[in-house]
């Protein structure tokens, strides 16, 4: 790991994006994990370390030269020190002081000057994220350390006055910074799916759930996901530390009794009609854990260059569905784009407002198009379903080409933490010569063990026939295929994974796929 020290200060470069300044404590510097920040190691694990020498001072550096920071200027250490980190200048006023005077700027402008504030396990919304994101460890709780034969380090020390300072260069990249600190405070365990049956969860998932029994039902039973408190939920506020077990943190501006309440959560699971979408809102809880996205994103996460959705912050998108949870509502935001209303197969044109002019029965709930939709077969119970059989529902659009995965694991351990799980990559095409739409599905990466950790699976691929267009001809692999068109009805379900669409008529195919081989499907047009 590349190290600078002087005087009192040492300067770590944990990866291009982290920054380390810690001041001497008494007459040492540490190594040692804390409370809050216990996986500073993860960086050199993920490969994310920097190519420089390992010494520790800057003596010992010789004349090296780092590929993210140099020394602007050969100075005394009792002298401003000055570096270049890419394109930013970081100026130490006076490392004998400690930290006091720290400035960093970019394009002569500050984008940072030193504070003592201490972590508050809130990161800032999408729109408010800084160029760098500072994390003062204060206080400072160093944690036992694991075979020491020295009874001071097996002890937790408690340091409040130490100065250690972490800072993320995210240049106001908001999925930048969560990744960031994330991989440095350490990870939660995932939602397990048999840890929802029978476990107090976040209140962000719950009502995500039941947003979903009220789309397959087609009424307007949504909720925001905690009363009054959506806009700080969907930013992803959570506390990311050390300490989380099988269930979030409690947030510190919600009600005790709302998170402390157990939920229906069993009951409602084990409804026909909740579960078809669980493979999406799996996928979420797994990018979740990854790298601190929010499971149910605000728009200005999914379009941070439209400054108009920070004006519809009660809306908000799992996948590619956008959701307004308001049941008294008269004006609805689309952001770019192209947006379907399931129940009538009207097609609305995106950055445009919505006026409703009557309260509507149905939920206001929009599909992206573009879309392909992992829908899961509905049973009894979902934490029984066996994905060896999935819908692929794919909403096709020239203008929005889309990319994404299926996420799969055991469902019930944390053999996920050791790289246990098994993702399929699928992507969208467009070839406007064929007047073609095409879906590639790669071969599935990674493993696990248990009773889902099929070879095989059966999919069944359905494309809607939006826009006015037609599907004629289907091919797999370059090879024609016979399919169904299933008329388009009133009374469909939607989100059906099969038989009839109630927005459209729809091309369905049924295909084997063995999870070691790519396949390619190709929908040729009139």
């Amino acid at each position: 790991m590349r190290e600078l020290i002087y005087d009192n200060v040492r300067i770590q470069f944990l990866s291009e994006e982290v920054l380390r300044l810690e001041v001497r404590y008494g007459a040492y510097f540490t190594d040692r994990n804390t409370l809050w920040i216990p996986n500073r190691g993860a960086f050199e694990k993920a490969g994310k370390r920097l190519p420089e020498s390992q010494s520790r001072s800057r003596e010992n550096q010789g004349r090296q030269q780092s590929l993210v920071v140099r020394e602007e200027a050969a100075q005394e250490h009792s002298r401003p020190q000055r570096f270049l980190l890419g394109d930013l200048l970081l100026v130490l006023s006076n490392p004998k002081e400690g930290l006091r005077g720290l400035q960093i700027f970019r394009e002569g402008k500050c984008v940072y000057q030193y504070e003592r504030v201490k972590i508050n396990g809130k990161l800032p919304a999408p729109a408010q994220t800084p160029w760098i994101y500072p994390l003062l460890d204060v206080p400072r709780i160093l944690l036992p350390e694991k075979n020491c034969s020295t009874s001071e380090k097996k002890k937790y020390i408690l340091q409040w006055d130490a100065e250690d300072l972490y800072l993320l260069v995210c240049k106001k990249d908001a999925r930048k910074l969560r990744e960031a600190y994330v991989c440095l405070t350490g990870r939660a365990d995932m939602l397990r799916e048999a840890v929802l049956e029978d476990q107090k969860i976040e209140p962000c998932l719950k009502q995500p759930l039941r947003l979903l029994k009220a789309a397959s039902d087609g009424k307007s039973e949504a909720e925001t996901p905690a009363n009054g408190l959506y806009t700080e939920i969907l930013e992803n506020t959570e506390r990311y530390f050390q300490d989380r077990k099988k269930e979030l943190p409690y947030l510190d501006y919600l009600e005790m009794t709302e998170c402390q309440r157990q939920t229906n959560l069993k009951q409602m699971l084990r409804k026909p009609g909740n579960g078809s979408l669980l493979p999406m809102l799996y996928r979420n809880v797994y990018e979740s854990w990854e790298n601190g996205m929010p499971i149910c994103r605000r728009l200005d996460w999914e379009y941070p260059q439209d400054k108009k959705v920070l004006l519809y912050l009660q809306e908000f998108m799992i996948g590619d569905l956008l959701v307004v949870p308001e049941k008294e509502k008269s004006e609805i935001y689309l952001p770019e784009g192209l947006w379907l209303y399931p129940w009538t197969g009207k097609v609305y044109q995106g950055k445009r407002c919505r006026k409703l002019k009557n309260q509507s029965e149905q939920l206001e709930l929009y599909i992206r198009l573009g879309a392909v939709l992992i829908l899961a077969e509905d049973t009894a119970c979902v934490m029984e379903q066996n994905w060896e059989l999935l819908t692929m529902d794919y909403y096709p659009c020239k203008e929005c080409l889309q990319d994404g995965f299926l996420y799969e694991d055991d469902r019930e351990t944390d053999a996920y933490k050791n790289g246990k799980y098994r993702k399929t990559y699928y992507h969208t095409s467009y070839d406007g010569n064929q007047k073609a739409y095409g879906l590639s599905i790669s071969n599935a990466e990674g493993d696990f063990a248990g009773r889902f950790a099929g070879k095989r699976r059966i999919l069944r691929i359905r494309c809607h026939e939006l826009l006015g267009e037609r599907v004629k001809q289907v091919l797999i692999n370059g090879r024609k295929q016979t399919f169904e068109r299933i008329l388009k009805s009133k009374e469909a379900k939607v989100f059906g994974t099969a038989g009839a669409a109630p927005d459209s008529d729809v091309a369905e195919l049924v295909v084997e796929h063995p999870l070691s081989e790519c396949l390619h499907v190709d929908f040729v047009m009139e």
